[in-house]
């Protein structure tokens, strides 16, 4: 048997030391085979060494820059490494070469959807699925795009067609409860819900949005079960810990809602007053990163799906070419430890990734009422406030509280302001209700917010 073949075997078998030296010995005589170079490459990746695995991955390429899968497998190590635009050159060099390599149109299609180019998505998505409408996935993915750009009956299409294909499929169910909700369909969603709880009782996500949509529907008593359910299945459920706030409130239980939500502990603050390593002063690291954020290429007016109004938002941040925001990373980390040592947050998930975004908000900016759907603990640093918002509020300063109102919700709930300066980081738990408060001024108001993303939750 070859070196490769007994490298491969080993790599299947788990015996990644002995799949690497059989590579190793394969790549003494033949330095330039792309095969073991790409199969050294997995093994590394396994080994949990990435950029070593990125490095042999890319020598595989240069000894046969004609294999789609090659690209395919590089663009999944670009991915672990949190380098998107890495990820998407490779993945669409991965389609141009084999349009056949339909995971690689499927994986372009979602990593355009996550960073919110829903246009670009549905550019890659609609074709494949012209070409190729068996891919469940792809029609899930879709069913996103439409549903965030408002197109709520082409969404539920989506989703059904998506659910006929992969029967059951929990994600799908939990989307096509949303499309429904979103759609002012509250009583069709909460019919489809409570089927789809019966059916798959174990899922968190599931009970969550039964919970929304009898919220929606003003039925909040009915609301109640469904998310205790949901925070008994996953007590650390974002969304379900901020429906479960409203319903407290909305059900005349403030005390309860205060345990769940205590603004008096749970909003952490720091003021910066010197710069990291490499910038000489607080003001050179909010000019560069002022300028990181309003010159990044991902920066959009107005992201649809997302809260910002009269303003733009970029993309990821730590991305391939981080600049400033590195630095920012290094201190968020540093601010999380000591935030999650003295509030009462929950205990910290053992996996996590930091998400980075910037905002920039004009006159009239603002974002709405919102929370973070997928964080653990969320933040914001800001960079660049102008002379208009001051201390005499609450014009541009950032509320802590309000619910969003689509909800309908009618009782009055504890809210907490907080004026943003440059050099002020804030920090609290992903499931609080923020919204900023629009003002007038000349200048951007600039800011770099954040999320810990959980990589250990379950549904």
């Amino acid at each position: 048997m070859s070196d490769l073949a007994l490298a491969f075997q080993d790599l299947q078998a788990g015996r990644l030391e002995r799949a690497e030296e059989h590579c190793r010995r394969l790549l003494r005589t033949e330095p330039a085979n792309a095969d073991a170079l790409g199969l050294l490459a997995l093994v590394c990746a396994q080994s949990g060494r990435l950029d070593e695995a990125v490095g042999f991955a890319t020598q595989a390429i240069a000894a046969r820059p004609g294999d789609s899968r090659l690209f395919f497998n590089r663009a999944a190590l670009h991915m672990a490494l949190e380098r998107r635009d890495r990820a998407e050159t490779d993945y669409r060099e991965a389609a141009r070469l084999d349009p056949a390599n339909l995971p690689a149109h499927i994986n372009l299609g979602r990593l355009l959807l996550d960073d919110d180019r829903l246009d670009a998505a549905r550019a890659v998505l609609e074709p494949l699925l012209s070409s190729h409408p068996g891919l469940p996935e792809a029609h899930e993915c879709l069913g996103i795009v439409h549903q965030r750009q408002g197109r709520h009956e082409q969404a539920i299409a989506a989703f059904r067609q998506a659910l006929r294909l992969a029967p059951g499929h929990p994600r799908v169910e939990a989307n096509l409860g949303w499309a429904l909700l979103e759609g002012g369909q509250a009583d069709a969603a909460a019919e489809h819900l409570r089927r789809v709880t019966a059916a798959q009782p174990g899922l968190s996500d599931h009970w969550v949005s039964l919970g929304a949509s009898l919220m929606r529907a003003g039925r909040w008593p009915e609301a109640e079960p469904a998310l205790d359910r949901a925070l008994a299945l996953d007590p650390a459920h974002t969304r379900g810990l901020a429906f479960k706030a409203m319903i407290l409130d909305e059900l005349g239980r403030p005390a309860e809602r205060k345990r769940l939500v205590d603004l008096d502990t749970m909003l952490w603050q720091r003021r910066y007053d010197q710069a990291p390593a490499g910038f000489p002063d607080l003001a050179a690291f909010n000019d560069a990163l002022f300028h990181h954020v309003t010159g990044h290429r991902t920066l959009v007016r107005e992201r649809l799906g997302k809260t910002t109004r009269k303003g733009s938002q970029t993309g990821e941040l730590l991305d391939s070419d981080p600049g400033p925001v590195a630095a920012l990373a290094d201190m968020i980390r540093a601010a999380v430890e000591e935030f999650s040592r003295g509030a009462t947050v929950g205990r910290p998930p053992a996996r996590w990734r930091l998400r980075v975004w910037g905002t920039v908000l004009g006159s009239s900016g603002h974002q709405d009422p919102h929370h973070h759907p997928s964080g653990w603990i969320s933040g914001v640093y800001y960079v660049r406030i102008p002379a208009e918002i001051d201390a005499g509020g609450p014009a541009g300063w950032i509320e802590f509280g309000r619910p969003d109102p689509f909800f309908g919700t009618t009782a009055t709930t504890e809210m907490r302001s907080i004026r943003p300066e440059e050099g002020l980081m804030l920090l609290f738990p992903s499931y609080i209700w923020h919204r900023t408060i629009p003002f007038t001024g000349d200048r951007p108001r600039v800011s770099i917010a954040f999320d810990l993303v959980p990589l250990d939750r379950g549904s």
